[in-house]
């Protein structure tokens, strides 16, 4: 039984739509968004042990590595298709990892690692783990906002596997009282994946221009715990229109294949960078107008055409 104080239910209602592709991803593919991840500031709900949930954002290298310490719209996957080896599975080197926060990790900081670079994703070295049951909460915040098109997760073909995801966007801070009653911008059925070779796309107009995401994964396939190795995020096909421009993110896995917790190895997000948060860009703007008694010397005479 949970302690963490909050319902076990299927999440939110809304709009249900059919996802009818799956893709697969080949080696060459990138998961290229964990690096813009704010990994300090991610939050996992219910991970087993403190700070694991975050871990599972690493570097595609490290994805398969599995040795370590360890409503909106309701999407079914009805087809599984390979992707070209050209995608690249590249946002998590936007993730800023030092404000990633997972909640229920069964150790603290586990989580983070998770969205590793895609060269690294196969080491299953580290990975997240649920903690009292089989739920798991990320916040994830952006070095900027970006437009998220796809995500995969690896976990074990086992019940340890998370089985549903909602997702979330620009919602900073969700606890699992904050995901109580909740209407995600995404949900998503899982299957089981230990190569992270499976592609959910997103709703592109609803992340393209996000900065802070949050995935909960509130159950597995039977399983007492939820296991995660990898989690990236992809530009490739998310429900576009959803995921456009986004720079927060929350994930809740709300289930898993009928395990008492949940396990994830990898999370990998999909997609790029579209413009810096308001604090950086004021600062940008700024450098950029020089004022011309700053500059006496670096601006001789405007009639001479020799500007520095």
């Amino acid at each position: 039984m949970c302690d963490h104080g909050h319902s076990h239910g299927a999440g939110g209602g809304g709009c249900s739509s059919e996802v009818s592709e799956v893709i697969h991803a080949d080696e060459g593919i990138e998961y290229n968004m964990n690096s813009l991840i704010d990994k300090d500031k991610v939050t996992v709900l219910n991970e087993s042990i403190d700070g694991s949930g975050v871990r599972v954002f690493k570097d595609w290298r490290e994805h398969l590595d599995n040795h370590g310490a360890g409503g909106g719209c309701s999407s079914e996957v009805s087809e599984v298709i390979h992707a070209d080896e050209g995608i690249e599975y590249n946002m998590n080197s936007l993730i800023d990892k030092d404000k990633v926060t997972v909640l229920n990790e069964s150790i603290d900081g586990s989580g983070v690692r998770v969205f590793k670079d895609w060269r690294e994703h196969l080491d299953k070295t580290f990975y997240v783990e649920s903690d009292v049951d089989e739920e798991l909460l990320f916040n994830i915040p952006f070095t900027g906002h970006v437009k998220l098109t796809g995500i995969t997760i690896m976990g074990d073909l086992n019940d340890t596997h998370p089985s549903r995801i909602r997702i979330f966007k620009d919602r900073e801070s969700m606890s699992f009282s904050d995901i109580e009653g909740a209407k995600p911008d995404q949900e998503m059925q899982l299957k089981q994946d230990d190569e992270a070779k499976i592609d959910y796309p997103l709703i592109v107009t609803k992340f393209g221009n996000v900065h802070h995401l949050t995935l909960h994964f509130p159950s597995n396939f039977g399983g007492d715990e939820t296991r995660i190795y990898y989690i990236a995020k992809i530009d490739y096909p998310l429900i576009v229109t959803k995921f456009g421009n986004v720079h927060h993110l929350t994930l809740h896995f709300p289930s898993n294949f009928g395990g008492n917790e949940t396990r994830i190895y990898y999370i990998g997000l999909r997609g790029s960078f579209q413009h810096a948060l308001r604090d950086q860009i004021v600062i940008a703007t700024y450098e950029a107008r020089p004022v011309p008694d700053d500059h006496k010397h670096s601006i001789p005479n405007a009639n001479s055409y020799d500007v520095c």
